[in-house]
């Protein structure tokens, strides 16, 4: 009875598991139970989760993260169908503008809703159209000037005085020479990222058959002591 009751509780821990929220676009997935998004065989921590920290700050505090290369930003926003073929120069600047849509259906929001919201300012909280924001620091640094660069993904929104609608916008912004491993921004985090490592998951179906091969194997021993 004990192998039965512990059979269940596994195979009732991992199906609450699967009814997690999956939020998903080209092949990047975010489970809400975690703070992870993975995708393009990395992982990467959602950009809240830094929000306001320099890079050597969101270094020191998630051990085993490093920070996100130019070629795996620029693979990153290629994914998302914005309009515009981003390439890995940490010197160039690149960003677009889109109109407005009232549908609140885009690549967008959908980007946000995966690495989540770094604008959290209430000026521009408008209830009938807020600013969602995702921000981060990224780069690689290869000319060796110290500085690094960010990008930025906007949803569309009313501006300041609630006067006009702003449109969706994308972009990633060169090394400028304010931009260091010490800079600091409360509308921005940082983008770390891990290589993944594949480990296969146990699916239901085989904890529940490994279960029944317990009991069985169970049962034949009980058999063979009273005979």
């Amino acid at each position: 009875m004990k192998y039965v009751i512990l059979t269940l509780f596994v195979i009732g821990l991992f199906s609450s598991t699967s009814q997690a929220s999956i939020i998903s676009f080209n092949g990047y997935v975010h489970d809400d139970s975690t703070d992870i998004v993975t995708g393009g065989g990395l992982e990467w921590l959602q950009w809240d989760v830094t929000d306001g920290m320099t890079i050597n700050q969101a270094l020191a505090s998630n051990s085993g993260w490093r920070l996100a290369t130019n070629t795996e930003m620029s693979t990153l926003f290629n994914s998302f169908t914005f309009g515009l073929l981003f390439d890995s120069d940490e010197n160039t600047s690149q960003s677009l503008q889109t109109p407005w849509d009232l549908t609140e259906v885009s690549p967008y929001l959908d980007f946000v809703s995966l690495f989540g919201n770094t604008w959290t300012e209430a000026t521009l909280d408008h209830a009938s159209e807020p600013l969602f924001s995702s921000s981060a620091w990224f780069g690689t640094d290869l000319d060796n000037d110290t500085f690094y660069n960010y990008s930025f993904v906007n949803d569309d929104f009313l501006n300041s005085n609630g006067s006009s609608l702003m449109p969706h916008s994308a972009g990633m912004v060169a090394d400028f020479n304010f931009n260091s491993a010490d800079s600091a921004s409360d509308r921005r985090g940082v983008a770390l990222v891990k290589t993944i490592t594949t480990v296969p998951e146990p699916s239901t179906v085989a904890i529940f058959s490994l279960g029944i091969l317990g009991l069985i194997i169970r049962k034949q021993k009980i058999l063979k002591l009273n005979r």
